[in-house]
């Protein structure tokens, strides 16, 4: 088990294309090295459930469990993206908005700002294109976006008081499900 079969994996199950101009590999090999860190309460669940894509992922290929020496104890933006876009799938499932993980996976790169990021943009400036990627990241991270969420996965639709780098992430996946989709 190598850590580039989980990559494809995730990927896979993101319903993201890897190769040609607009695959999102060079997106996902920066999103596979990039750590979450949880700054909010309740949020260590949502890394919990991006780690146990590590087992889901091995029981499948061979049965086993994950081999631990391949990532670090912390989950990865990737896979906190695809448990993001599983629940929101499971929340729009049996609703006039049901779509697969991939269109939810879409949906948190475009808000995020990370979409445009395919594979033809690295081939101009890989090194730059990188950076400006890892800065989005760590903004992501370390909660430096707009209190209306502008800048993150779950930006508010409209103008609110709340303080969405105070909220957890389910909290603001939940919010932006509600003003966007008009579901209760």
């Amino acid at each position: 088990m190598k850590k580039n079969d989980y990559l494809c994996w995730l990927m896979n199950q993101s319903q993201l294309v890897a190769e040609g101009p607009d695959g999102y590999l060079s997106l996902c090999e920066i999103l596979m090295d990039t750590y979450f860190l949880s700054l909010i309460e309740f949020d260590e669940n949502r890394a919990e459930e991006g780690k146990a894509l590590r087992d889901e992922w091995a029981e499948s290929v061979c049965g086993d469990t994950f081999d631990t020496d391949l990532l670090p104890y912390t989950c990865t933006m990737l896979e906190l993206i695809l448990v993001m876009a599983r629940r929101m799938a499971y929340e729009m499932a049996d609703s006039q908005y049901e779509a697969g993980v991939g269109k939810w996976v879409m949906e948190i790169l475009e808000n995020a700002g990370l979409a445009t990021f395919r594979n033809d943009y690295f081939e101009t400036d890989p090194e730059y294109h990188g950076n400006r990627i890892r800065a989005i990241l760590k903004d992501i991270i370390y909660r430096r976006y707009l209190h209306t969420g502008d800048g993150s996965f779950f930006p508010a639709k409209y103008y609110t008081t709340k303080d969405y780098r105070q909220m957890e992430l389910l909290t603001q996946m939940n919010n932006y499900l509600a003003e966007n989709y008009d579901i209760c």
